[in-house]
């Protein structure tokens, strides 16, 4: 089961001045639910398996929060609103919040999705937009008034991603391969992998010895991907499903790409931000949070969308151009430093809970 290493550095500092109670839907334990044990967070796991669980987690949570009265209800995750949020309404709790992790996916790729989204806005009293792109689709496509949203970015322990974090162990196995060409990306469609590894097809007859690194690589394009992978020699890939700690791996790229295929795929896309952090020089599509804060030529390299060729050639530039990496490399861990501190985040967080 995924780690969401986020919420354990908000449970860190938000518990020092909230008393924090959780509920998590899970089919069984999780990194998330053993951590808050270990914290001695009050939580509650209720077995949830899918929508046909979904009535019966309603009443057991709404059995909760009527017996423990919390005065705000914060829910992230489709399934998790839904049950929270209705429950929460049930049991007459006054502040409803949730924060929005997609964009304009269900209007795109599931349109059933987009009356979830609907009713989930509806019984929020506040709604977190992660990103501007989060934000205008509540406002244009979903007609969320301005007055009701919060945009509050995802926050970041960025110390954790400072060069000498990395395993000697992890660093040996890596040793013989370079350059280091890395993803943390879904198998999905809108992740745009397959023009990144049409490009770097194209970079092995420049760079006989590199190595596409990819973490995450799993989801519903995996057939189509894994043909593409079986034209380039195994000894030139190497592919990482899941990993709960993914912060050493970005230490071992020489250069990072992030492709998605429009500007509004992307809600956030944590990883523009990981990777600037861990001073990876990086080529990316405008997508998400990009869009607010990436600059072409000073903190990233930008390329047009669904363009592999343009990736190459970017690929082809900055390896062999120092000067540019250890400039991009600077300007971006400068720019994320200064716009999405963990502290920022827990600070408008605590602004929207005491509100």
């Amino acid at each position: 089961m995924d780690r969401w290493i986020a919420f354990e550095w908000t449970v860190e500092e938000l518990s020092l001045k909230f008393d924090l109670q959780f509920i998590l839907l899970n089919p069984g334990s999780s990194y998330l639910e053993n951590y808050l044990l270990e914290k001695g967070v009050q939580t509650t796991r209720i077995n949830y398996i899918g929508k046909r669980s979904l009535f019966k987690a309603v009443y057991k949570v709404w059995k909760i929060l009527s017996a423990n009265k919390p005065a705000i209800v914060h829910c992230h995750f489709i399934d998790a609103c839904l049950v929270g949020l209705v429950a929460a309404r049930l049991a007459n709790i006054k502040i409803r919040i949730h924060t929005r992790h997609h964009s304009i996916f269900h209007h795109k790729y599931f349109k059933k999705g987009i009356y979830y989204d609907r009713l989930i806005n509806l019984l929020s009293t506040k709604v977190i937009a992660i990103s501007s792109v989060v934000k205008i689709v509540l406002t244009k496509d979903e007609n969320v008034k301005e007055n009701k949203i919060i945009e509050i970015h995802h926050g970041f322990d960025l110390s954790l991603f400072e060069k000498d974090s990395i395993d000697d162990k992890l660093k040996d196995q890596f040793s013989e391969t370079k350059p280091i060409i890395g993803v943390v990306s879904r198998y999905i469609e809108w992740k745009g992998v397959v023009y990144i590894i049409a490009a770097f097809k194209n970079l092995l007859t420049d760079y006989p010895n590199a190595l596409l690194l990819l973490l995450n690589a799993r989801g519903p394009q995996q057939e189509e991907i894994k043909k593409l992978l079986r034209e380039i020699p195994s000894s030139n890939y190497k592919e990482i499903p899941f990993t709960p700690d993914i912060r050493d791996y970005y230490q071992l790229m020489d250069i990072y790409v992030h492709a998605p295929i429009d500007h509004q795929v992307e809600a956030f896309g944590q990883t523009y931000v990981e990777a600037l952090a861990a001073g990876i020089p990086s080529i990316f599509t405008l997508s998400g949070i990009a869009n607010e804060f990436i600059e072409n030529g000073k903190n990233a390299i930008v390329v047009p969308f669904k363009n592999s060729n343009a990736i190459y050639s970017s690929l082809r530039d900055l390896l062999s151009n120092s000067d540019l990496r250890q400039q991009l490399s600077i300007k971006g861990k400068e720019d994320v430093s200064g716009k999405f501190s963990l502290d920022i985040m827990v600070s408008k967080l605590e602004s929207c809970y005491n509100a």
